[in-house]
């Protein structure tokens, strides 16, 4: 529940976290193909270099969502904000 509040009230730095980590993940598996490939002009290990890739497009695609839902929320946000405001005041100082 706390996971759901956090990603529907904060939904760049949630989603911005999952991306950030996908990235790291891919530039760590990324690494060892690129020093193979730097010494032997060979890439062997195309399964990491597919897991990488992949990562890495899932990481970008996070930080998209993340970008995205911030407008949607802030959207929202001030639609509720616009929605109070419309309501009328209640005088209270009528005797």
């Amino acid at each position: 529940m706390i996971i759901g509040l956090y990603s529907s009230e904060r939904p760049a730095r949630f989603w911005g976290l999952i991306g950030g980590l996908l990235i790291l993940i891919a530039a760590v598996l990324v690494v060892p193909v690129i020093v193979e490939y730097a010494t032997t002009s060979e890439v062997l290990r195309f399964p990491t270099l597919i897991v990488a890739s992949v990562l890495a497009l899932g990481g970008f695609l996070s930080f998209i969502i993340g970008i995205v839902l911030r407008t949607v929320t802030k959207g929202r946000d001030e639609a509720k904000h616009l929605a109070y405001l419309s309501i009328p005041a209640v005088n209270h100082s009528q005797n």
